[in-house]
């Protein structure tokens, strides 16, 4: 399974929703550096406490924190990264 949580831009035309930007390009590198029960996320989302707190409350605390290259994007990126076994969990 794999969940992206990212801010977006949506554009409704023609009765459809589009999604685009920047935003939508890193979220979808940094997914990509996800490994089967990780879960991936940027600097911005490590600044949330709402998700922060969240990640605590289902037991999540530790985390490792790396600098990647993501395609497309110039610059090392900080990715943070934590271990879960919610892919093992029944939704």
């Amino acid at each position: 399974m794999t969940i992206l949580i990212f801010c977006l831009s949506i554009s409704k035309t023609n009765d459809r929703l589009d999604y685009f930007g920047s935003t939508i390009n890193k979220a979808a590198r940094i997914q990509s550096v996800a490994s089967s029960g990780e879960i991936c996320f940027s600097e911005q989302i490590y600044q949330d406490e709402t998700f922060m707190q969240a990640l605590k409350e289902i037991g999540i605390q530790d985390m490792t924190r790396h600098r990647v290259n993501l395609k497309g994007i110039d610059g090392l990126q900080t990715v943070y990264k934590v271990v879960t076994y919610l892919d093992k969990m029944a939704l």
